[in-house]
């Protein structure tokens, strides 16, 4: 009879320490059989120290990001169409023939007096487009968070102390962003609280029902401020139903034909059945010499 014995394990970052123990009959250790160690290189980027893995997540999120924003704008465009508004094509056509007045002033006037219909779509997309932080982070990252939250301090000041009413009047009108009406490069500027864009929309539309305007009802201000405040954590896959989730981005099978899917890398599925092709391989391997 075999005597039992257990198996410890002391796993680090770069290197797996391990004993064998001898167990008696009551399951208690009693001596050491074999110990040993086994040290591989960190998983992480020599020089700074970054997981391996950090440059392909940081492009999937940016691929999610840039989908997302193009989702948003997609469902403004119906939306817009839907109440009468022009959409993608008209605003498109008319940004190509120039001679558009500034979106900045157009955000001013909407608030003091009526509009065109294009001129509130396209207010509509400028506030969709810039619609201020708000943070997802499970973790903070302090030094860039600590510079967003600075700027979006100095902007709320300096809206209370000149009594702008919104973002947009703030930007037209003070002279700190006559030439630098976006961020750049670890200049965060113009950087607002969310909350601000869409107390901004509220007075837009509020005005411009007041003056008379059929699309600025409250039922699409309503749906434009779901789709304005929609945000889904960088972490977190596609959404049900997304041409982006599941099985729907596993290709097909070049064995069996379109009739079959590949079986997805990650699986348990797939991986139990490469650990059983391996070892069938190597079974048969060594019993190649002797069947000779």
């Amino acid at each position: 009879m075999k005597h039992p014995y257990g198996i410890g394990l002391d796993i680090g970052i770069a290197s797996v320490g391990w004993a064998v123990v001898a167990l008696n009959e009551n399951a208690e250790p009693y001596g050491l059989i074999r110990c040993g160690s086994r040290i591989f290189d960190k998983a992480e980027q020599p020089q700074k120290g970054d997981s391996l893995a950090a440059p392909r997540r940081e492009a999937r999120s940016a691929r999610r990001r840039l989908r997302r924003r193009s989702l948003r704008k997609a469902d403004l465009y119906e939306l817009m169409e839907k109440n009468g508004l022009p959409g993608k094509a008209e605003i498109e056509q008319a940004v190509q023939a120039g001679h558009l007045p500034d979106v900045y002033a157009l955000r001013v006037q909407a608030l003091d007096g009526p509009v065109t219909a294009l001129d509130f779509a396209r207010i509509l997309l400028h506030l969709m487009q810039r619609r201020g932080f708000r943070s997802n982070r499970k973790a903070d990252d302090a030094q860039k968070d600590g510079k967003l939250l600075q700027a979006i301090d100095a902007n709320t000041r300096r809206m209370e102390a000149n009594r702008y009413r919104t973002v947009g009047e703030m930007m037209y009108r003070d002279p700190v962003f006559a030439e630098h009406k976006r961020n750049k490069a670890e200049n965060y500027l113009s950087t607002v609280k969310r909350d601000q864009i869409i107390d901004e929309a509220r007075l837009v539309f509020a005005a411009q029902r007041q003056y008379g305007a059929t699309w600025a009802s409250p039922e699409m201000e309503a749906e434009y401020l779901c789709i304005l405040t929609r945000q889904r954590s960088f972490a977190e896959g596609p959404g049900k139903g997304s041409p982006y989730s599941g099985s729907n981005r596993v290709g097909t099978c070049t064995l069996e034909g379109k009739s079959e899917q590949r079986a997805a890398k990650a699986a348990f599925s797939f991986e139990y059945f490469t650990l059983l092709q391996k070892s069938i391989i190597s079974a048969l391997r060594k019993t190649e010499p002797a069947a000779r």
